[in-house]
């Protein structure tokens, strides 16, 4: 085995010297080390770690394993939850109690989260797109991290219930940003999760809630309560009513302050993108539970079986006609007909993906 490894390794460098190309392995460790840890975790661990066996064991080195990024749409698009949850355990394990910032997207489940705090309480966190992470699960996690300093929920169908938690048991949090999709139930108003903020996060230096459903009264509970806040973005925060005293409270109080209508061509999460993410779990779990047998969850299975159901069927000449007529035939949900909207426009991007989850092939 080490025979063949070598023989490979030989070849990859010969290679290299007839192209020109320069010999990478041949790189100083410490640069490799940072240019391991821009090429992420995801890569890191299904690629990069089988090129040789220098580049496998400085993988397992806990150096490049202090911040943990699995926040990656591409390499997501091409693995199911259980996998990636694996990775992000296994990439854990290797960081040996030295991981500082970790970030997890829609694939985290309470355990997860579990697994992340029992392996340190120095860290940055930031939840992306995670459904499935509960209040409860996040409360109890919370009272492993005193030292946490930033937190990013970003997404989520969290409530203000651990908020509160966080606020009681991080008393060194300097950034929260709690933000939920633009533009979903706008005419909403509610308080709850500004006058979590302000009753138990003083020491708040930045605060990010975009698409939050705070009135005028909750932004100033936040003003009073968080007396060191220099950032403050409430952009898509449209039951706001800046005018008057209260506008001019936030320009002299706030350095940085970010007002409801101001752009959001910076913020990730505000276009279509996080629509499809949040309607195609919805569709494929919709899929596995009425019509293929499976329970809610099992995200992975529902994949393989609505992909064996696709390839049978005559009429499903393409992944785009396929999930257009499954969709609108079984009149799943609004997260089903959002699913066959989007890949109508976009049909040959988001079809490959489908083609690779669902094991159909665009050429059959």
């Amino acid at each position: 085995m080490n025979k063949k490894r070598k023989t490979r390794e030989t070849s990859t460098v010969l290679q290299w010297r007839r192209k020109g190309q320069p010999n990478w392995l041949e790189l100083p460790r410490d640069v490799l080390s940072a240019i391991f840890v821009k090429v992420g975790a995801i890569e890191v661990l299904r690629n990069v770690r089988r090129v040789c066996s220098e580049w496998r064991n400085l993988s397992e080195d806990p150096i490049i394993w202090h911040t943990i990024d699995m926040h990656h749409r591409d390499g997501i698009a091409y693995c199911s939850g259980d996998i990636l949850n694996a990775m992000c355990r296994r990439a854990i394990d290797l960081s040996s109690g030295q991981l500082t910032d970790i970030t997890v997207d829609n694939f985290a489940t309470d355990s997860l989260l579990k697994y992340i705090t029992d392996s340190t309480s120095n860290l940055r966190l930031r939840l992306i797109l995670c459904y499935d992470i509960t209040d409860m699960g996040l409360a109890l996690v919370a009272q492993k991290l005193p030292q946490l300093e930033e937190l990013d929920i970003s997404i989520s169908h969290l409530s203000e219930y651990p908020l509160e938690t966080i606020g009681q048991n991080c008393p060194q949090l300097r950034t929260l940003k709690f933000n939920i999709e633009c533009h979903r139930t706008p005419h909403i108003e509610s308080n709850k999760v500004a006058f979590a903020i302000a009753e138990t996060m003083p020491a708040l230096h930045h605060l990010q809630l975009v698409g939050n459903k705070l009135t005028n009264d909750g932004l100033l509970a936040i003003l009073d309560g968080c007396p060191n806040l220099e950032s403050l973005d409430l952009r898509q925060c449209f039951n706001l009513k800046l005018e008057g005293k209260l506008e001019r409270r936030c320009a002299e109080q706030i350095k940085d302050f970010r007002r409801p209508c101001d752009p959001i061509d910076d913020y990730p999460f505000g276009g279509e993108d996080v629509k499809l993410e949040f309607a195609t779990k919805e569709f494929v779990n919709a899929v596995g539970e009425r019509h293929v047998g499976l329970k809610e969850g099992s995200e992975h299975k529902a994949r393989m079986k609505v992909g064996r159901r696709l390839r049978r069927s005559k009429w499903a000449t393409s992944v785009w006609s396929g999930i257009m007529v499954v969709a609108v035939g079984f009149a799943l949900c609004d997260g089903g007909v959002a699913v066959a909207e989007y890949i109508s426009r976009h049909h040959r991007c988001y079809g490959e993906v489908w083609s690779d989850e669902l094991g159909l092939g665009l050429d059959e």
